[in-house]
């Protein structure tokens, strides 16, 4: 795998809310400082709807997890064993923990922005800048933890034939496929 790969699979969770911050900034000066009428996202009558919105979708996303890690902790094939087996746990750890934490923060924070009708402004664009930076990481997050549960899922159902291979043996092709997927995680 090339380098850049690499970094990008080991960072684009924490480069795409970054950029989508400085542009949120950006956008923040120029309506601060423009005597043009830009509007203000929060004085959109579906502000409230998208915060709710946010707050269910992040809800549902949290509940998704309570679905998958007893299914894939809990599958005993080959290709899960070898990957349980392999996966460096403590990392595991520390990017559960941030999608978790992310997660109730995203809800936390949407929940608040609710009452938005009677925040002064500044601590309204502080609020929707905050919800923007974890909502972005907690989507690249989860998009990173369920593609790798669902590929466990998934892959893990195409069992090796036992009669060309012995038992609880993977074949390269699986091994390979493993190892790229350890690479991404």
């Amino acid at each position: 795998m090339g380098k850049a790969r690499r970094i990008w699979l080991n960072g684009y969770q924490f480069i795409i809310p970054v950029v989508i911050e400085v542009l949120y900034l950006i956008y923040v000066i120029i309506i601060l400082r423009s005597r043009a009428s830009i509007p203000w996202v929060a004085d959109s009558q579906g502000f409230s709807e998208m915060c709710r919105a946010v707050a269910e979708f992040s809800s549902i996303i949290l509940g998704v997890y309570g679905f998958f890690i007893p299914v894939v902790v809990g599958r005993k094939n080959s290709f899960s064993d070898y990957f349980w087996e392999h996966i460096d746990k403590e990392r595991y750890k520390k990017d559960f923990r941030r999608i978790l934490i992310s997660g109730i923060l995203t809800i936390m924070i949407s929940a608040s922005l609710l009452i938005c009708d009677i925040l002064p402004k500044s601590i309204e664009m502080f609020l929707i800048g905050i919800l923007l930076l974890i909502l972005i990481f907690y989507v690249c997050c989860t998009y990173r933890f369920i593609n790798i549960f669902v590929c466990l899922i998934v892959d893990g159902n195409e069992e090796v034939d036992e009669e060309k291979e012995m038992k609880n043996m993977l074949s390269n092709s699986q091994v390979q496929t493993l190892n790229d997927k350890l690479e991404k995680f």
